[in-house]
């Protein structure tokens, strides 16, 4: 009788270590550092969590920035606000306190929150001297979307001004900002993230800490991107292929939570299959998965739609299963993204 084939990571990649960790290992693989630059002797001691109303500055008032200010105020904070356009600023009134200029916007404030179009129009607002100035001794919050990179240039430039640095990634539109169950990841200093945090839940009920690289709030940001992106993508074609097959849309979206609750169920095991390597307890296998993918290729051509999308999610399943992956669980596909050679390869 042949023997089961054993679908582990251990089988595809390469053999694990048994060297300790690094203490700066954080556990995730990625290794942890300080932001760099240089912080003045009176941010050396632990700084004490802010329980009460703070003093917060928001600069940008774009429809997120809009959203952060009115959350804080919403929960008691000493807020001022500062945007380029004057009218942005005007829609505030009477609810907070509207400061002329970036630098009058940080003197004062416990925290100062940035959320500009990106890191260099951040780097603009701040880097005149007044300005540099006024942050000193205050934790700077950058909001803005960008890279790894990019955040360790500003964390440096903050360190070098004398200001704490944290950097925040928002895994939500601006209609959820201040929902107990919005996430917003943060990396930086873990004294100034906990010396804040209870004012950093004024934007949502889950602010996650993820190292003190400060790019690690990117890198975050960016797994996040992974999902929302393709779930978005998968709803949209769906809608599509109600329209094209004369389905009706309410009963489609009105099941979405039926759909999405499949999905969440999913998770636990995923998360451990992924975590041992080990890909043999299949609730629904990969071979499985690609008969599916090619009925709905088939199917979703047959009633006029574009050809991208299922060709896209054939191709994903077709690799691993010509690589004897066949029996294996869905997850599995984890290691189709991290290992080349499992991949479909093209002529």
């Amino acid at each position: 009788m042949k023997a089961k084939t054993k679908f582990v990571a251990r089988s595809i990649l390469s053999p694990p270590t048994s060297a300790p960790r690094s203490p700066h290992d954080d556990g995730f693989g990625l290794q942890t550092r300080t932001h760099g630059g240089k912080i003045g002797p009176h941010r050396q001691d632990r700084m004490p969590a802010i329980m009460g109303p703070a003093a917060v500055s928001v600069l940008g008032l774009g429809n997120m920035g809009s959203a952060l200010a009115r959350a804080f105020i919403g929960q008691g904070h000493r807020v001022t606000v500062w945007n380029r356009s004057e009218a942005r600023s005007r829609s505030l009134a009477g609810e907070c306190r509207i400061a002329a200029d970036a630098a009058a916007a940080c003197r004062g404030a416990d925290l100062v929150v940035a959320c500009l179009a990106n890191y260099h129009a951040t780097r603009e607002t701040l880097d005149p001297q007044e300005v540099r100035d006024a942050l000193a001794g205050r934790t700077l919050v950058q909001l803005a979307t960008g890279t790894p990179a990019e955040a360790r240039r500003l964390g440096a430039w903050a360190g070098e001004a004398g200001a704490g640095y944290l950097d925040g990634k928002i895994a939500v539109t601006p209609g959820r900002i201040g929902e107990d169950l919005t996430v917003i990841f943060y990396a930086g200093s873990k004294r100034d993230f906990e010396a804040h945090q209870p004012v950093l839940k004024s934007l949502g009920g889950r602010p996650t800490y993820v190292g003190e690289d400060v790019g690690r709030a990117s890198l975050a940001d960016f797994a996040f991107l992974s999902f929302y992106f393709a779930g978005i993508v998968g709803i949209l074609h769906g809608a599509a292929f109600c329209k094209a097959a004369d389905l009706d849309l309410d009963q489609f979206f009105g099941a979405m939570p039926s759909f999405t609750a499949e999905m969440v169920a999913r998770l636990p095991s995923f998360r451990d299959m992924i975590s041992r390597g080990d890909y043999t307890q299949a609730q629904s296998t990969l071979k499985v998965d690609l008969a599916g993918a090619r009925l709905l290729a088939q199917i979703a051509e047959q009633t006029g739609l574009a050809r991208r999308f299922p060709a896209f999610l054939v191709e994903m399943f077709e690799g691993p299963v010509g690589g004897g992956l066949g029996e294996a669980d869905t997850a599995a596909l984890t290691e189709v993204f991290l290992k080349a050679e499992l991949r479909p390869q093209r002529p």
